[in-house]
């Protein structure tokens, strides 16, 4: 009888999605890289379960409300539907 090693869990996963690649941290953190400049910082993406999604791109900052409401920035949609498409 042979004894089976545990699998270890994956954390971490780089997928390359047309020019941008995503990278998913853990069920709820992504990094983004950019389109226009690929050599920037990646932009991070995160599920907040009080607030939805949040993104740290100049656009979702520059639009929040009051209220910490805004529309979904273009990374954000690219993960929701990374995330739609794996299921």
């Amino acid at each position: 009888m042979t004894e089976k090693k545990p699998k270890k869990a994956i954390t971490y996963k780089k997928l390359k999605k047309s020019e941008n690649q995503i990278e998913q941290w853990d069920a709820l953190t992504f990094y983004v890289k950019s389109q226009s400049n690929p050599t920037k910082n990646p932009y991070f993406i995160y599920n907040s379960m009080g607030k939805g999604w949040l993104c740290d791109c100049m656009y979702f900052v520059m639009n929040l409300t009051d209220d910490g409401h805004t529309k979904p920035c273009k990374h954000i949609e690219k993960v929701k539907e990374f995330l739609k498409n794996r299921k």
